[in-house]
């Protein structure tokens, strides 16, 4: 009887809860689950998005609560990207071709990065930077990496011949993000519902 108490106390520690990391600029985290739940994190990844909203799944919603909803399950350690910068990506929890990435630096979150299915069957990667410039570049290729890699993996899953389509780049302090409304594409349509027109 104690042996089967001890061996359930020990188990019982083993199953910690994800660990928090913060504050900005995010330096401890390891991974895109532990992100999400800093209390940091929502308003620095507001603070580049503003009140910004597109229709990247189900409904128009704020960018910044889709962006969280799609990092909440993690797609493994965070990326060093060079110039200080790491990379975060994840996908939202049973739906996991809707994917997002974000990159913080020293500053906080300074890009994303949303696989967006809603125009094609194959997707776009929809890219938003802080500011226009060398360094924005180089984060919406690491960003592009991180996608294309992404969505082959989604191809090999589903066994459909999917690939990256294009990438769309925004930097959000030169221009506003201003989504556009496409029309559901076939593969949207069988991960999720379509909005309603």
């Amino acid at each position: 009887m104690f042996a089967a108490l001890l061996a359930f106390s020990l188990s019982l520690g083993a199953h910690k809860s994800p660990r928090t990391c913060g504050p900005a600029p995010f330096a401890e985290c390891e991974t895109s689950r532990e992100l999400v739940i800093s209390k940091e994190f929502p308003p620095a990844l507001k603070r580049l998005v503003g009140g910004a909203e597109a229709a990247f799944s189900q409904r128009k919603r704020p960018i910044y609560k889709e962006v969280i909803e799609r990092l909440k399950v993690s797609g493994g350690p965070a990326q060093d990207i060079g110039h200080g910068a790491r990379l975060f990506g994840g996908c939202r929890q049973n739906a996991c071709p809707e994917k997002a990435a974000v990159i913080v630096d020293r500053t906080g979150v300074v890009a994303i990065g949303v696989v967006d299915y809603r125009s094609d069957f194959n997707p776009n990667l929809e890219v938003m930077v802080a500011r226009a410039g060398p360094l924005a570049n180089d984060q919406a290729a690491a960003l592009k990496v991180w996608a294309d890699k992404e969505v082959a993996s989604d191809a090999e899953v589903l066994h459909a011949p999917i690939a990256l389509q294009g990438v769309h780049v925004r930097s959000l302090r030169d221009e506003p993000f201003v989504a556009e409304e496409k029309p559901c594409s076939r593969l949207a349509a069988l991960i999720h519902r379509c909005p309603q027109g």
